[in-house]
């Protein structure tokens, strides 16, 4: 079967579709058994062990490997289990399935270490699995099913997908960018100044007009500026962001992680 066209914002997450394969295979297998994907009976069925706290902002999760057992750390922040628990339990359980992740706790070359999930972390681990969770949790074709059903793309859909699958808006929103359903561009900010590379779809072809700085006009800016957090998408003209004469326009959404100072910025064609 060929390969369906996706998006990498780093090429070094799944080059191969190694892990897009494993964690495809373990979705339809859980599915079949079980009628849906619930990470607890995963991790029972692979004999790990798992528990829920308050860690505070110290991770998202962690797994740990003693007394040759896994274990399964999942940071609840005090609050009932979340969409943002189960995202970080299947990242923790792509750490397990990934057999590099999993041989290296074993035999001891890394040590058990933090995570921070969806897709917040530029650590290449940390993206796999993230990569492998969004795999697991959201499966390809119930995603592009669940996406048709809007006759337009705007942060709406992005909404509807992260209730459907029982996952946060920013893993929604980084499924529906890997699959490539609609052209944008994800911009990361922190502390007023966009950090990393932005994630440009394969059909998005704007360029950043300041890949540091962010335009005033701008909903992120808004937030570091005001703070003012918006739950609306902005329309804007296209040359506030991007290297462009043209006239078209642009709309903006944003996630606030407001505890790391940080923004999500998803940017689309009107």
């Amino acid at each position: 079967m060929q390969r369906r066209k996706t998006n990498h914002f780093d090429e070094r997450v799944d080059k191969d579709g190694i892990i897009t394969d494993l964690a495809s295979g373990i979705s339809k297998y859980f599915i079949k058994s079980y009628g849906e994907i619930d990470p607890e009976v995963i991790a029972v069925e692979n004999g790990i062990t798992y528990s829920y706290g308050d860690y505070g902002d110290s991770c998202d999760g962690m797994l740990e490997f003693l007394d040759g057992e896994f274990h399964i750390f999942i940071n609840t922040r005090g609050k009932t289990i979340s969409n943002r628990a189960r995202f970080t339990f299947a990242h923790e359980l792509g750490h397990f399935y990934i057999h590099e992740h999993a041989n290296a706790l074993i035999n001891g070359s890394a040590p058990a270490h933090s995570s921070f999930t969806g897709f917040k972390s530029e650590q290449i681990i940390e993206r796999q699995a993230d990569h492998f969770a969004a795999n697991l949790l959201m499966p390809e074709e119930l995603v592009i099913k669940a996406y048709r059903r809007k006759r337009k793309f705007e942060f709406e859909t992005i909404v509807t997908i992260s209730k459907e699958f029982q996952v946060s808006l920013t893993a929604a929103l980084y499924r529906v960018f890997m699959l490539d359903l609609h052209p944008m561009m994800i911009v990361k900010s922190k502390n007023g100044k966009i950090i990393g590379n932005p994630a440009r779809s394969n059909d998005f072809y704007y360029k950043l007009n300041d890949k540091r700085n962010l335009p005033e006009d701008s909903l992120a800016m808004d937030f570091f500026s005001k703070g003012l957090k918006s739950k609306n998408s902005r329309e804007l003209w296209a040359m506030d962001w991007f290297d462009t004469d043209g006239s078209g326009k642009v709309f903006e959404h944003c996630i606030y992680y407001e505890n790391q100072d940080m923004v999500i910025s998803v940017i689309w064609r009107s």
